[in-house]
């Protein structure tokens, strides 16, 4: 696994913050950002960006597409089940 130095900016990411600060360190733990990820993002953003207790614990709250939505629960409640992270 990388080991990075400094944390992932919006310009890490043109194609999905083409719309944000590139120099803005990215919190994956923003509902948005999560969102967004989730959207328009692959596997390889969401393991880089997002914090798998941070996706846990705040997917109930996302805003996302019904296709989306399913997907990524079958993915939450799996990740539920194998660590120790309140629904």
């Amino acid at each position: 696994m990388e080991t990075r130095d400094r944390p992932y900016t919006y310009g890490d990411f043109p194609e999905l913050f083409w719309d944000l600060q590139k120099d803005v360190a990215i919190d994956g733990t923003d509902p948005l950002v999560i969102a967004r990820v989730l959207r328009e993002g692959n596997l390889e953003h969401v393991r880089r960006i997002v914090p798998t207790r941070a996706l846990v614990e705040r997917f109930d709250e996302l805003v996302l597409p019904r296709n989306v939505r399913i997907f990524w629960e079958l993915v939450v409640d799996r990740l539920r089940q194998r660590a120790d992270i309140p629904a």
